[in-house]
């Protein structure tokens, strides 16, 4: 791995990157995984180690150290659904007043979500 690459960090529960102002973009690893130990990736928008700050940077989960691994920049790994990004960029929006602070079922989901267990993908089982 690149030392600029492992240089990074996310320090960070689910529940910390669930809250921040801009989602991630999050997926399984399918046949990349490592059971039990690798299996859930985790792109952020405008992470510091991202080229650009409408760029990603990807990290993996260590499930056994319960923190972010990070694997590189999204313009290498081209995990990130571009449109999706987008919608999801159009939906925060809804979810923030003006000045950046959660509206109520933003600020509700974090006293609901106390596990650092990623969320279920949609159609993935």
């Amino acid at each position: 791995q690149d030392s600029s690459v492992s240089a990074c960090s996310l320090n960070a529960t689910w529940v910390d990157v669930i809250l921040r102002a801009r989602l991630p973009a999050v997926g399984g690893l399918g046949p990349l995984s490592e059971m039990p130990r690798f299996q859930v990736w985790l792109c952020e928008e405008g992470h510091a180690c991202a080229n650009g700050t409408s760029a990603f940077f990807c990290f993996v989960f260590d499930e056994e150290k319960r923190v972010f691994v990070p694997w590189g920049p999204d313009s290498q790994l081209r995990l990130v659904d571009r449109p999706a990004a987008a919608l999801r960029r159009k939906t925060e929006s809804k979810l923030l007043h003006k000045d950046g602070t959660p509206a109520a079922g933003r600020a509700r989901l974090g006293k609901e979500t106390h596990s650092s267990v990623p969320p279920q993908q949609e159609g993935q089982h």
